[in-house]
């Protein structure tokens, strides 16, 4: 098994900014079910008081790649 986990201060944007669309998440997610469907599990979110933002990733090894 190999887990990852990214803790990260959140800042979200205003309306006006236009850095970044989150495309990179979505780009993410689809090449882990191409490559491990079914056998990772994949947390991310924003805290509770807003203020950290975390992705905590963990993957099933024992699969043949």
């Amino acid at each position: 098994m190999v887990r990852c986990e990214i803790l990260n201060s959140n800042y979200p944007k205003s309306g006006q900014d236009k850095s970044g669309s989150g495309v990179g998440l979505e780009q993410v997610g689809k090449r882990l079910e191409l490559i491990y469907p079914g056998h990772y599990e994949w947390i991310k979110g924003v805290s509770e008081n807003g203020q950290v933002y975390s992705s905590i990733l963990t993957i099933q090894t024992n699969k043949s790649l």
